[in-house]
């Protein structure tokens, strides 16, 4: 007896379990969903992974959708694609990060769309369980919430996973690190392949404005706040590279203490770079002052770099000076009505924040 775990739950355990169990199982290949519900092991197995009941799970139409305490029946009649499912063991399947985001289309509202799809494609999950202010880390989590190896020594499948899934309440500030899930380009090509399937409209849109590398849920909110159109209450610039690399020329590189750096937020053509600093959401002074010296070679190399702090990122007066100064340097004019982009912005922060506790 096989159990499908998707859509909000399917959300929950990429949250949770991070990328740590992506290459360890095996994707499946292209197939139906079950005609028959779960049996009571297979839901016993399943609810080891730590996640929340109900569980959403797929079923077929030969199947009797119900819902009850321990699962809710989604019916899903169509063959899905390859590598829609990842096999954990056990009869245990789960939506993969790509399929995760189209069933999430048909149920978020797009700019929480878009924030999950920065969540998949970046390096940071938000807690575990939706809802809650808490931010719950493994046990073997070092100081930074990065995940070390998961499971026990001998365990496999879903056993292994329910071996690592043992929680604790961090002080930690509503996100973890962890490896990136997937990535806009493996989005875009699982949409395509999803032609016609609920969410896939949705889907599309928020493809437009999701970008790869995001570390935290401050540098996506900044993002989406400077990116957005204006009529989602964003100020319409560019999309960014996000934390990608910047080699400097040899007789830079030769007085630098490394080979590369890194920029929160690169408008390369432009020259132009963004850096988020908190010692909320990076690591404390001792990082502000790598990214102070990082700041210094960037510089020397003709990258102008602007530092918005959280406290910018908060007001709306102060975050539309350093658009304005972003979009001078872009070479895009700000053109809003003033009294009706404010209650569009309005809206759109009070979901960027909220969603982040």
């Amino acid at each position: 007896m096989e159990i499908c775990i998707s859509h909000q739950s399917a959300q929950q355990y990429w949250r949770i379990h991070g990328g740590g169990m992506l290459g360890s199982n095996k994707h499946a290949r292209s197939r139906r969903t079950p005609d028959t519900l779960p049996a009571e092991t297979t839901l016993g197995t399943a609810s080891n992974l730590g996640l929340p009941l109900p569980l959403s799970i797929l079923v077929n139409r030969n199947a009797l959708k119900r819902r009850s305490r321990q699962f809710h029946s989604i019916v899903c009649n169509s063959l899905l694609p390859d590598k829609s499912l990842i096999d954990l063991g056990d009869g245990v399947f789960i939506s993969s990060p790509e399929l995760c985001f189209v069933q999430m289309a048909s149920e978020l509202p797009l700019i929480k769309l878009i924030m999950l799809g920065f969540e998949l494609c970046g390096t940071y999950s938000l807690s575990g369980f939706a809802g809650t202010n808490n931010t719950y880390v493994y046990k073997n989590s070092g100081v930074d919430g990065n995940r070390d190896a998961a499971g026990t020594e001998g365990a496999t499948g879903a056993a292994a996973i329910a071996a690592s899934a043992t929680l604790t309440t961090s002080a930690l500030s509503g996100f973890y690190s962890r490896p990136q899930l997937t990535s806009v380009s493996k989005l875009s090509a699982f949409v395509d392949r999803m032609e016609g399937a609920d969410g896939v409209k949705n889907a599309r849109k928020a493809l437009n404005y999701i970008a790869d590398g995001s570390a935290s849920p401050m540098e996506t909110i900044l993002v989406m706040l400077m990116i957005l159109p204006y009529r989602l209450g964003g100020y319409g610039l560019p999309v960014p590279e996000l934390n990608s690399r910047i080699t400097p020329v040899k007789e830079i590189r030769s007085n630098s203490s490394k080979s590369f750096y890194s920029c929160d937020l690169l408008w390369r053509d432009a020259n132009l770079a963004v850096e988020y600093d908190s010692n909320q959401y990076h690591t404390g002074a001792e990082r502000i002052a790598s990214d102070s010296k990082r700041r210094n070679v960037l510089n020397a190399i003709g990258i102008t770099v602007y530092t918005v702090t959280s406290k910018q990122i908060y007001s709306y007066k102060e975050l539309e000076k350093v658009a304005k100064l972003l979009a001078i340097r872009l070479g895009k004019r700000l053109r809003y009505e003033n009294t009706m982009f404010m209650l569009k912005q309005s809206n759109l922060r009070s979901i960027l924040f909220s969603v982040t506790g």
